[in-house]
């Protein structure tokens, strides 16, 4: 297996979007998910939404950060935040021990104290590009990860026994998303892409 890491190019992309205002995740590629953010709950509204600000709800771009910050360094694309969705994360590694990372908000413009029940980390699939061989492929793929944290809990397996983890109303509380191709990993002989399945943060208004 040639390590041939000034040359090679490894591409990983991955979708954020929240779910009826109840869950918050991610889904890979070209998934986007629209789905109206209020829920009526017992004569009150029940409203999560992804935000730019920890404030108030806000739109706009999210800018990545990358490590190391210094050449050869891995690329991030700004994604795309809107209400209900944050798309258009994709990183690119020139190597191993890069990481690419997003920050941004889940903000409680509801009437409700919100807890969050549950965090769902979605399936990998590493894909070989044209002339790339599966099985390296597949061994490099053991090096890539993608971590969730919300508030100060990272979460980088699914955890659906979350308890007393809870996001006041009209407050905001950190999401932090990053891709990563840890040091020491495996590489393989040629470009391929990392695709990550649906992920979620379920927020609900009982513990």
């Amino acid at each position: 297996m040639r390590n041939n890491n000034g040359s090679k190019y490894l591409l990983v992309a991955a979708l954020i979007a929240s779910v009826a205002a109840l869950s918050i995740g991610f889904a890979a590629m070209t998934s986007t998910l629209t789905i109206q953010s209020s829920a009526q709950v017992g004569g009150g509204n029940f409203d999560v939404d992804f935000s730019t600000s920890q404030t108030s709800t806000v739109t706009g771009s999210v800018t990545p950060t990358v490590s190391p910050t210094t050449n050869p360094k891995p690329t991030g694309q700004a994604a795309t935040l809107t209400d209900t969705t944050i798309s258009g994360l994709k990183a690119t590694f020139t190597g191993v021990g890069q990481s690419v990372t997003y920050n941004f908000y889940a903000y409680n413009s509801g009437e409700f104290l919100a807890y969050l029940n549950s965090v769902n980390l979605g399936a990998k699939t590493c894909t070989a590009g044209t002339g790339t061989t599966q099985s390296y492929v597949n061994s490099a793929c053991n090096g890539i990860s993608l971590s969730v944290k919300v508030g100060s809990n990272t979460y980088n397996t699914s955890n659906t026994n979350i308890s007393s983890h809870t996001l006041a109303k009209g407050t905001g509380e950190a999401v932090e998303v990053t891709i990563s191709y840890a040091a020491g990993s495996a590489t393989a002989d040629g470009d391929f892409t990392v695709a990550f399945g649906d992920t979620t943060l379920i927020y609900g208004s009982a513990d």
